[in-house]
């Protein structure tokens, strides 16, 4: 049944439940709607809170990579598969050492905090390997104690064999990057490709560029971002707990964040929303198009267009974008919510690997959700268009 022809069933059951004639217009019962699954999720917005040291140092992070250049302006191919990673960055995928090395790890030990930017040339949906030649940067800046803590970290020390290095692994050999006579650069020459590395420190900070960037870019690179960072006001350690959540008022919106993560909370600056998504330059037009002002996350993320039917426009442009990438996605069925879009979504064609996804509008504000079971993913929508049925 759909959701306007249930809409009409449940009208006529109440007009037959009540004998009694009143004058004026009928009003449906909100109660006798129907409503979309929505699990044990919750329907109503939800408390924030204030930041922990944790969430404080990543929302400084993203107020850092806020100042940022879209890595598609330094080379318009570095534009997929786009992802932002803020805070203390010394764990796992997120660390440092993952990122650039021990060698960088140990240089940049006491950094404050940071944030990563990485991309490709890569489109979602394809399969790739090991032996994959593909272009993409990872580019970024740790903030240091000091300028000259900052100083004493960028040394050609940076072009030592690593330690984990073995015999097959290429040489480091020094690069310059044109303008930036102080910066310390390199090239390794992988089978996969050679990716140029080059650190720079500007004021208490170290920026760094790893990847496809040539020489040439990674100046067009250091450019942009220390005149991002001339204007960004960096906040004292002591005061990162006082950092507001959800200055725009549209995280509380969104789903409670998982325990796995629950950094993953607050409002985007729309920089860093833009480049947390699959495709930045459609993403990009997107944004413009709709007029986006406002972007929150928690276990969703939720846009809040200039109206309504600029809403429904920025989900027919992230629609037509995930369908041209997975070409082999399935629908998945979400009743009693208007124009939903879900669709199981595999890695790469014929992998079993997938990801569940749905979007939704609901007024000016567009919603997406991910799940690893269809379940999960149709009651997460169907809590979200409750909570945005009624928001302004």
């Amino acid at each position: 049944m759909t959701a306007r022809a249930a809409l009409v069933v449940a009208s006529a059951a109440l007009l037959t439940a009540c004998s009694t004639t009143v004058p004026g217009t009928a009003v449906v019962d909100p109660a006798a709607v129907p409503k979309p699954d929505y699990g044990s999720n919750r329907i109503e917005p939800r408390d924030v809170g204030t930041a922990d040291t944790a969430l404080g140092l990543v929302l400084e992070g993203r107020r850092m990579a806020a100042t940022a250049p879209l890595l598609f302006t330094i080379d318009p191919t570095i534009r997929y598969n786009s992802q932002v990673e803020t805070g203390r960055l010394n764990s796992g995928q997120r660390s440092v050492k993952f990122m650039i090395g021990q060698l960088g790890a140990d240089a940049f030990r006491d950094h404050e905090v940071g944030f990563f930017i990485g991309a490709s040339d890569q489109q979602p949906g394809v399969r790739s390997s090991s032996t994959t030649i593909s272009r993409g940067s990872t580019v970024g800046v740790l903030r240091m104690p000091s300028p000259a803590r900052a100083a004493a970290a960028v040394t050609v020390g940076l072009r030592g064999r690593e330690p984990d290095a073995t015999a097959d692994t290429p040489e480091k050999k020094a690069i310059a990057i044109p303008g930036y006579d102080t910066a310390i650069g390199y090239s390794q020459a992988f089978k996969t490709g050679t990716p140029n590395v080059a650190f720079l420190a500007y004021k208490q900070y170290v920026i760094f560029s790893y990847g496809s960037f040539s020489p040439e870019q990674i100046r067009k690179y250091f450019d942009a971002q220390t005149k991002g960072l001339d204007g960004f006001t960096p906040t004292p350690v002591d005061r990162l707990t006082t950092l507001p959540v959800d200055d725009s008022g549209v995280a509380k919106y969104t789903l409670p964040p998982s325990t796995e993560d629950p950094t993953r909370t607050g409002t985007l600056p729309i920089a860093v929303a833009l480049q947390n998504q699959l495709d930045v330059t459609s993403a990009k037009k997107s944004f413009d198009d709709a007029g986006v002002d406002a972007v929150g996350v928690g276990n969703s993320t939720v846009y809040r267009a200039k109206d309504a039917a600029a809403a429904v426009r920025m989900q027919r442009s992230f629609v037509d974008d995930v369908r041209g990438f997975y070409s082999t996605n399935t629908p998945i069925a979400a009743k009693n919510i208007p124009g939903v879009v879900c669709m199981v979504l595999p890695m790469y064609p014929g992998s079993s690997i997938t990801t569940n996804w749905c979007i939704a509008t609901a007024g000016r504000f567009v919603v997406e959700v991910a799940a690893g079971q269809q379940q999960q993913a149709v009651q997460r929508i169907g809590a979200e268009y409750l909570i945005l049925r009624d928001a302004k």
